[in-house]
């Protein structure tokens, strides 16, 4: 898929180009492996999904492998300045190991939360309904986020538990980071850079250059249209039982004090 904006100076042109590979699939005997390679140039070099996976039911568990090689934030700049980031690093990496698994999809798809076989009898002969729960687990570990070949974040291992109870509703059952350091830096003008990119904030009017004043327009007025036009009626709620930091180091490299710390 080609893909050109020419609401950008210089404008963007980048080409989709994605494969899909399946091996052994509906196999009572052996797990369905599978590959995505996704590449986009000259924003992605190439994203790698690889692993193997099986189903009960409409139950799904898989092991994976994701590798993101070369995601150049700089073809990006325009859109990031919009949201008041500015990129510094010319390249970004990242890998991780992970294991996904499911449970209840099959009655999010029928959008049936609560069906006649789930309604219960007490002992005081009262009937109650017992809700269906998409449930989802995931781990991923040996986590590393790297710009310009520098390790700017590493996790050994991220466990999310979360059900759905309703369409609406998310409920972490558990969140736990451990094992792991991250780094960011304070530039000498006193901004923020994360994983090689500067947190500046968004641009006001008079300080955008020409190139980019349009596009921040264009995406201003059709912000404030949209909001005009449109108000937030979401319902959607989330909340979190158990959030566990293990282990954990934050360093600060702070270059806008003489001689620079750590």
């Amino acid at each position: 898929m080609n893909f050109r904006d020419e609401s950008l100076s210089p404008a963007l042109e980048s080409r989709l180009d994605m494969n899909v590979r399946l091996s052994d699939l509906g196999s009572e005997k052996r797990k369905t492996r599978f590959q995505v390679i996704i590449s986009s140039p000259p924003v992605l070099n190439q994203l790698v999904v690889e692993g193997a996976g099986s189903s009960l039911g409409m139950d799904l568990l898989a092991d994976m492998k994701i590798a993101v090689n070369g995601l150049h934030t700089q073809s990006l700049k325009d859109y990031l300045a919009t949201i008041g980031i500015s990129p510094e690093a010319e390249s970004l990496t990242f890998s991780c190991n992970g294991q996904i698994s499911t449970q209840g999809i099959e009655d999010i798809l029928d959008d049936e939360f609560v069906t006649f076989e789930d309604q219960i009898t007490t002992g005081e002969n009262k009937t109650f309904s017992v809700p269906k729960t998409l449930g989802v687990h995931i781990d991923l570990s040996d986590i590393v986020l790297s710009t310009d070949g520098l390790a700017n974040l590493v996790l050994k291992h991220i466990t999310i538990d979360a059900n759905m109870p309703d369409p609406d509703t998310i409920d972490f059952s558990k969140i736990e980071l451990s094992e792991g350091r991250a780094h960011a830096w304070r530039k000498a003008n006193n901004v923020l850079s994360i994983a090689g990119l500067q947190l500046v904030g968004r641009p006001k009017p008079g300080n955008v250059s020409g190139e980019e004043s349009q596009t921040v327009s264009d995406s201003r007025i059709i912000s404030e249209n949209t909001n005009s036009v449109h108000e937030n009626t979401s319902t959607f709620k989330w909340s979190t039982d158990n959030l566990s930091l293990l282990d954990l180091q934050f360093i600060l490299h702070d270059e806008s004090v003489s001689p620079k710390t750590n």
